[in-house]
């Protein structure tokens, strides 16, 4: 199970599925990183419980704020339900060992999970 082993969560926005998993990784200990462009939304997921909020407008270069509080390591579990504007920044905060990537080096053990497009538009199909 991903949140046994999860430290740092990362959700890509403040919708249903994020705000559930906020919850649901607070609940196992994991300390939860939250971006959106609406302060509000912010401060609704701080009473949820989230450690720490990114107003992704206010800064567009939020995978390096992940990054900055993560103590320059990563998140351990990305959870991405953004669509394409946020995709390549997600993938970006996740603990990836960018140099290693055919290697699951312990202190770099990200994982990233990818909940639907909002805006319709996937990367990639299955099939």
């Amino acid at each position: 199970m991903p949140w046994v082993r999860t430290k740092q969560l990362y959700c890509s926005a403040t919708g249903g599925v994020s705000l559930f998993a906020l919850q649901f990784a607070k609940a196992h200990g994991s300390r939860v990183i939250v971006t959106s462009s609406s302060d509000e939304k912010l401060e609704r997921a701080r009473a949820l419980g989230a450690d720490e909020t990114i107003n992704y407008r206010s800064i567009p270069q939020w995978a390096d704020e992940v990054f900055r509080l993560t103590e320059g390591r990563g998140a351990d579990l990305v959870l991405e339900t953004g669509g394409t504007a946020t995709f390549l920044q997600s993938i970006q905060a996740a603990a990836l060992d960018w140099d290693n990537l055919h290697y699951r080096l312990p202190e770099r053990d990200g994982r990233f999970i990818q909940c639907g497009f909002r805006d319709g538009e996937a990367h990639s199909t299955a099939g």
